[in-house]
């Protein structure tokens, strides 16, 4: 059996879909009990018998199962928060310029909070003058100059699939959820960003993640990517049965 770890049942709709398709199962826990598919249930586990070995991927959640597991917590937890895995990638791969302290910032910045998904707390700043943040754990990065960002599926050392981001007229985010946009069918990426994808989930200590690579920079890496069409489920289920 495969199972997905997530936080709850329905934290990942694209999970739930792809498990529905599958017979996989999504696994979640509150407090000491375990719930398969939103029920709670005694698991039994197959770690090494006559019907083969169970494989668990985490896919957000922080708890530990008996079987094999892709994604350890600690690597989910530096990808998760975005202001300590940029500290960590830009010691060893190109990342945009970065401050960890606003007043070393150079206007033009971006300015995130450490933790943040599908665009959201993205703020332009041109003059610190008067700048009010909300009282969170921020960092600062250079703007990039580049219409040219990938984002990069990676599993187990391998480039499993990519697909080109598509910007707005106006805009300089890419995120699905801010343009509306569906990146369509799955490309080969560059070479470049290929090996800066590949590295970046090696030096995070990331089974499989989706790296956002603008430019030939690394932006962050995902653990939990959205898998938002048949061309990302297909990829996934080909990644996922070939571990098995």
């Amino acid at each position: 059996m495969i199972y997905f770890l997530c936080p709850s049942y329905s934290a990942y709709p694209d999970i739930q879909t792809l498990c529905q398709q599958t017979g996989w199962g999504i696994l979640h826990k509150r407090g000491f009990d375990l719930y398969l598919n939103g029920k709670k249930q005694k698991i039994t586990w197959a770690i090494d018998n006559d019907f083969g070995k169970d494989l668990a991927i985490r896919w957000g959640g922080k708890f530990t199962v008996p079987i094999k597991t892709i994604n350890s917590p600690r690597a989910v937890t530096l990808a998760a928060h975005k202001k300590r895995s940029r500290e960590f990638l830009q010691k060893y791969l190109p990342t945009p310029k970065t401050w960890f302290n606003l007043k070393d910032a150079q206007v033009p910045f971006i300015a995130r909070p450490s933790t943040h998904s599908g665009g959201s707390d993205f703020h332009i700043v041109r003059d610190k003058k008067n700048l009010s943040l909300p009282r969170r754990d921020w960092y600062y990065s250079e703007i990039i100059d580049s219409k040219e960002e990938y984002r990069v599926y990676v599993g187990l050392g391998k480039v499993l699939g990519a697909y080109k981001k598509q910007f707005k007229e106006g805009e300089i985010r890419a995120n699905r959820a801010i343009t509306g946009m569906s990146w369509g069918e799955l490309i080969q990426a560059p070479e470049k960003a290929s090996n800066l994808a590949v590295r970046a989930c090696e030096i995070l200590g990331l089974d499989t993640g989706g790296v956002d690579i603008l430019g030939e920079k690394v932006i962050e890496i995902n653990s939990t990517p959205t898998i938002s069409n048949s061309y990302t489920r297909d990829m996934y289920i080909k990644f996922i049965k070939s571990i098995k």
